[in-house]
C-alpha cells in the first residue's frame, strides 16, 4: 500500500523521482509564497523509489479499446451501471458493467472526467452524459495507441 510521501509523490506508473518529489512539495506552497527551485543536468529522471503504481499499466494499453481518438467522448446509459448493483464475488458482469467499473478506475486516477463533474453513477443512470479522457488521459492514450507503455 502506499503511504505517506510515496503515495504523493509517485507517478501514475509508480516510480518516485526527485522531479516528482519537488512537485509534491511545490503544491503545498501558496501562490504567493516563494517556491523552492530545482536544477538539474539530468537527461532522464533517475527512480529513486518504486511504490504501488495508481492504476494497473495493462489498464492504461486499454484506452485506444474505450475511446476511438484522444478527444472521443463515450455516453453512459443506465446499462452502464445496471441492477443486482455490487455483484457476487467472482461474476463480472454485463460489458457495460466491465466498462462502468473500468471508467471507474479510470477517474480514480484522474485519466477521465465527466460533464460537469458529475458522479458515473448519476452520469449513467439519471442524465446519460458522456465520459471523456483528461488531458492526461489523452496523453496516456497516444501512449497506449503508439504501443510506447
Amino acid at each position: 500500500m502506499i503511504n505517506g510521501l510515496e503515495g504523493a509523490a509517485a507517478n501514475l506508473t509508480g516510480e518516485v523521482t526527485a522531479l516528482s518529489l519537488y512537485a509534491h512539495a511545490s503544491r503545498g506552497f501558496g501562490e504567493w509564497d516563494q517556491r523552492p527551485v530545482f536544477k538539474s543536468h539530468a537527461t532522464r529522471p533517475s527512480i529513486l523509489r518504486h511504490a504501488l503504481p495508481w492504476i494497473d499499466p495493462a489498464l492504461l494499453r486499454r484506452l485506444p479499446e474505450h475511446f476511438e481518438a484522444q478527444d472521443t467522448r463515450v455516453r453512459m446509459s443506465k446499462e452502464h451501471e445496471g441492477i443486482g448493483r455490487p455483484l457476487p464475488v467472482g461474476e463480472l458482469g454485463t460489458s457495460d458493467q466491465q466498462e462502468f467499473d473500468y471508467f471507474k478506475d479510470l477517474r480514480n486516477a484522474g485519466l477521465l472526467e465527466t460533464e460537469g463533474d458529475q458522479d458515473l453513477y448519476f452520469l449513467a443512470t439519471e442524465t446519460h452524459g458522456e465520459v471523456f479522457l483528461s488531458s492526461k488521459g489523452q496523453y496516456f492514450w497516444q501512449l497506449a495507441d503508439e504501443g510506447r507503455l
